[in-house]
């Protein structure tokens, strides 16, 4: 199992690697003596999301190479593939009249329609000028063919852009011209729990054009109650540590079903199977000590020794020795806002306690919400600067074992 995880770290630090020199080239060839072409393009950084079709493309690239250094021809034509992806999106956006994307603005709503389409171009024309110094000719027909589908598709789609009974072909046309033509897949992955839809895909690949597809599934990860792994009444259960923090990530291994905990080691530790026979067998208080041995391995594993151990001693500090612990989740929060006072509950989902304001009332109704660990009785309680304990924070607690810390600033 460590070999496959140290695989799988390697190449991730390849991939992250390649994907700054295809953005690095992308920057690049997009730089134009002029600032006002330049000062447009800044505004792209909306639309870089996750780089998937350039991805593909250097999986692919390794997964049929015995190097590990990319030439330059491939680093170019992931960053081809991404610029006229780009070119679809601001198009898109125009079509579509949107006003957000990924949360920011669309360039047609900063800068107009007009900016937007003669971008679109820009990207479009820069994308074939670099396909042209790859000096592949094979290269140049394929995107070009490629290309011209997905131009092909915006006008079908644009065509069909007030019409409410648009039919199924004219709606499989667009998706296929637009999008399924740049990537065409033959083999749809997932949990077993998708295998009716994916069998429904290939069922439906096969009906529009005899395409021969496959399916591949495998067994999902479950607790023994039932529930899916990295499903939780919080949110989801992320690798990143700018989307979960590493104390976050620990506490939800420490949380472990005591019916799951011999799993879980087999699974997701490097522990011998003879010392998980023996820690297995444990109840009681020596079975939690067990769930933190798990919560650490697994958490030293994703985000480092050093991280899994102070994770460990925060969860101590916090739970067994009252204090509060250096990794606790912790929030900003401007001085002047909390000298005006906060409602509680609107706290509670900036701390991340809560998805929403809904959610952190009810909580704290239910009697679940503490402020310094003590009880709330109100959840529209105004949370000010008299509120700050003597560590200079205010900290928050949803239920026993989910806390965070506001931060004056």
């Amino acid at each position: 199992m460590n070999t496959l995880i140290d695989m799988a770290s390697d190449l991730g630090v390849w991939l992250s690697r390649e994907l700054e020199v295809v953005s690095s080239v992308m920057s690049s060839h997009l730089e134009n003596k002029h600032p006002e072409v330049n000062k447009i393009c800044a505004e792209l950084a909306a639309y870089k999301g996750k780089m998937l079709r350039p991805s593909l493309l250097l999986l692919s690239w390794r997964a049929v190479s015995d190097s590990t250094t990319v030439p330059t021809s491939i680093q170019k034509s992931a960053a081809v593939v991404e610029l006229i992806h780009l070119a679809t999106l601001v198009h898109d956006d125009v079509l579509d009249e949107a006003d957000l994307r990924r949360g920011t603005q669309t360039l047609n709503n900063l800068k107009g329609n007009e900016a937007a389409v003669m971008l679109g171009d820009y990207l479009l024309s820069s994308a074939f000028h670099l396909c042209s110094t790859i000096k592949c000719v094979e290269l140049n027909i394929l995107l070009g063919e490629v290309t011209n589908t997905l131009c092909s598709g915006e006008l079908i789609q644009l065509s069909h852009r007030n019409n409410v009974d648009l039919d199924i072909d004219s709606y499989y046309q667009i998706i296929h011209d637009k999008t399924a033509s740049l990537i065409e897949a033959s083999c749809e992955m997932g949990g077993s729990d998708q295998w009716g839809n994916i069998v429904n895909g290939v069922e439906l690949g096969r009906r529009l054009d005899q395409r021969e597809l496959f399916g591949l599934t495998t067994p999902l990860l479950t607790t023994s109650s039932g529930a899916k792994m990295g499903k939780t009444a919080a949110g989801a259960v992320w690798l990143n540590a700018d989307m979960l923090s590493p104390y976050d990530y620990w506490q939800y291994w420490r949380n472990t079903e005591d019916a799951d905990v011999g799993k879980f080691l087999r699974l997701f530790t490097d522990l011998s199977l003879d010392d998980i026979s023996k820690l297995e067998t444990r109840q009681g208080a020596e079975l939690n000590e067990v769930k933190k041995r798990l919560a650490t391995e697994v958490t030293a594993l994703c985000h480092g020794s050093e991280a899994a151990e102070e994770a460990a001693k925060t969860a101590r500090q916090t739970f067994e020795e009252g204090g509060l612990g250096d990794a606790l989740p912790g929030t900003d929060v401007a001085k002047a806002d909390l000298d005006a006072g906060i409602a509680v509950f609107e706290l509670f989902k900036t701390a991340g306690l809560a998805v929403s304001n809904g959610e952190a009332r009810r909580l704290i109704k239910g009697g679940g919400g503490k402020l310094n660990d003590e009880k709330i009785s109100d959840e529209t309680q105004a949370i000010t600067m008299g509120d700050v304990n003597a560590d200079g924070v205010i900290k928050l607690s949803a239920g026993k074992k989910r806390h965070a810390l506001i931060n004056p600033v």
